[in-house]
């Protein structure tokens, strides 16, 4: 009984880390299009558009749209973290 109470809160635990790094990574990478998309003039993009990905894209596709978010805003949570504990010493 403990073994399954314990399983399930370390997936449900992965769960909500995978949640919060694919949001983290996807407004990363809005942030970085509104910039570029303003100084090039083109169409600005929306925070949907990144997190969901667009209409057209098929399942295998957004599936790698949400590995890539989870994968770099996992990185921008490292940065930020090591840019804090390198600020302490």
């Amino acid at each position: 009984m403990v073994k399954t109470i314990r399983r399930n809160t370390i997936m449900f635990e992965g769960f909500v880390g995978s949640i919060f790094f694919e949001f983290v990574g996807a407004l990363t990478r809005w942030s970085i299009l509104l910039v570029v998309n303003l100084i090039r003039g083109k169409r600005i993009v929306t925070f949907k558009e990144v997190w969901g990905g667009r209409d057209d894209l098929s399942s295998n596709d957004l599936v790698l749209l949400g590995i890539s978010n989870i994968a770099l805003g996992t990185i921008v949570v490292v940065a930020i973290c090591g840019i804090i504990i390198g600020m302490r010493l």
